[in-house]
């Protein structure tokens, strides 16, 4: 803990320093201001920089002169003032940019129930990958949308991105997270979207709403067999 000390010692403690060689006789004079003779006048205050120059050498030394000390006292505090300033200010930042991803999931979540309600009203059953895996022979022909992620190899619509890698790199999908697509007959504005998803390349497809028919679907392996899958005939798309 710094403390101030009386001029008699500080110039004691110099005298011992001078005579060790820790400390040169300029330094000694900067240091420390040395009281006036009787009689004479005070000597001039010191500029803001030499102040600050020579309080800061005592401070590489830990040796204080009262007016060192309050100067000490007088940065630390205004240092401790801009530090809680700068943290009230990031504090604030953080909450207005919770508060507006907040705001922006609530519009969200609005924006998907209206377009759920405009999906029912076209005659469009919103259903999950659970309600297609277990129900899609009994709903052959009805009119669903069902959310999901669209990967163009094989045409297919995949629940997760984990499903999508499988797909990807093994070939491989399990039941209840994947479905075929036939998208040949979908609106120009499907086939536009889909065209974009393709081109862009995203690792795990792209996330989107497929509104069509649940139709029995003849698909093509590699070596050109064929086969049939309960799919999706797509009429239109949606975000």
């Amino acid at each position: 803990m710094a403390h101030p000390v009386d001029g008699r010692f500080v110039a004691a403690i110099m005298a011992t320093l001078l005579v060790a060689g820790c400390v040169t006789y300029d330094q000694e004079q900067h240091l420390f201001v040395r009281a006036p003779a009787f009689g004479q006048n005070s000597a001039p205050p010191l500029s803001a920089q030499d102040m600050a120059q020579k309080c800061k050498q005592q401070e590489a030394i830990n040796f204080w002169t009262a007016d060192c000390l309050a100067w000490k006292h007088q940065r630390d505090a205004e240092l401790d003032a801009k530090n809680k300033a700068a943290e009230a200010e990031r504090a604030a930042y953080w909450a207005a940019q919770r508060e507006q991803q907040a705001t922006q999931q609530k519009e969200t979540e609005r924006q998907e129930v209206e377009a759920v309600k405009r999906d029912e009203r076209e005659g469009y059953r919103p259903i999950t990958f659970e309600d297609f895996a277990l129900d899609a022979s009994e709903i052959k022909g009805a009119k669903v949308s069902i959310r999901g992620l669209y990967v163009d190899k094989g045409e297919r619509l995949f629940r997760d991105p984990r499903s999508v890698i499988l797909w990807i790199q093994y070939g491989e999908s399990g039941k209840g997270v994947s479905m075929p697509l036939l998208t040949e007959n979908a609106s120009r504005e499907a086939r536009a979207t889909f065209l974009r998803c393709a081109n862009a390349n995203i690792p795990v497809g792209c996330g989107i709403v497929i509104r069509g028919r649940v139709e029995s679907l003849t698909l093509r392996n590699r070596l050109g067999v064929e086969r049939q899958e309960l799919g999706i005939a797509v009429e239109t798309v949606r975000p």
